[in-house]
């Protein structure tokens, strides 16, 4: 079968994101809300931010640490989660949604998680790539499937989460992404 699908816009939406998929296996609408009538704004509360700001932090020294097999020092890592909190806060301002927590209790507490994934995750792992993009065609989905890999060691894949809350078994469209990095990495 051959089809395609366009935006509001007339723009022919040539790959599907794994976030898309995952958007779409939770609400069918919002993915049409946000992909299709591209009128759902990206959500900036705090949480959202913060992870961004310790997977930028974590990849830094991973994408260095595929050459030099060494972890950059603890300082850096911290500077570089501080920097991307900065520059975000900058970004968008007022529209983030804080919750409980003010900038300055994100980056005390943010820094101090870094700083422990660094000195006791981090050491454990020695990247073959880092931040690698991937494109998937998969039978029935008229458009590419495309992805980025956090990691990759020799003999697997791994996918930074963060979560406001405990997480005590992998969410669905955790499995889902894991399924697809599988087929890319083929690990």
């Amino acid at each position: 079968m051959n089809w395609t699908v366009r935006n509001r816009e007339g723009e022919l939406i040539e790959h599907a994101s794994l976030s898309g998929l995952s958007a779409f296996q939770q609400c069918p609408e919002q993915w049409r809300q946000r992909y299709i009538q591209l009128s759902e704004t990206k959500d900036h509360n705090i949480y959202a931010i913060w992870g961004t700001a310790h997977h930028e932090a974590v990849s830094l020294n991973m994408n260095q640490k595929v050459e030099s097999h060494e972890d950059l020092p603890t300082r850096v890592v911290i500077d570089s989660f501080v920097g991307s909190l900065e520059n975000q806060v900058r970004e968008y301002g007022d529209a983030i949604r804080w919750n409980k927590f003010t900038k300055d209790t994100v980056r005390l507490i943010g820094s101090g998680l870094v700083a422990q994934y660094h000195s006791q995750v981090a050491p454990t792992i020695q990247p073959i790539r880092a931040e690698e993009e991937f494109n998937v065609k998969l039978d029935g989905l008229p458009v590419l499937l495309r992805g980025i890999i956090d990691i990759e060691t020799e003999n697997c894949v791994i996918d930074m989460k963060t979560s406001s809350r405990k997480v005590l078994y992998p969410k669905d469209e955790w499995r889902l992404q894991g399924e697809i990095y599988q087929l890319a990495s083929r690990k």
